[in-house]
């Protein structure tokens, strides 16, 4: 039979596992944030640069 102690102790270690897991989330999360901005600003980038060679005078 399970004594208290070892049952709280259970209970503390999945706790502290189910607050790791969250940190873990978020913190993906933040970083898959960051790159959806990276990526839309290299697809500015070239949007831009595409713009540009249009209007440029290759011929002169």
């Amino acid at each position: 039979m399970p004594s208290i102690q070892g049952i709280s102790q259970s209970a503390s270690a999945i706790q502290a596992n189910q607050v790791q897991s969250q940190i873990q989330t978020a913190v993906a999360k933040k970083q898959l944030d960051v790159l959806k901005q990276q990526g839309s600003a290299a697809v500015q980038l070239i949007q831009q640069a595409a713009n540009l060679s249009n209007r440029l005078d290759v011929k002169a």
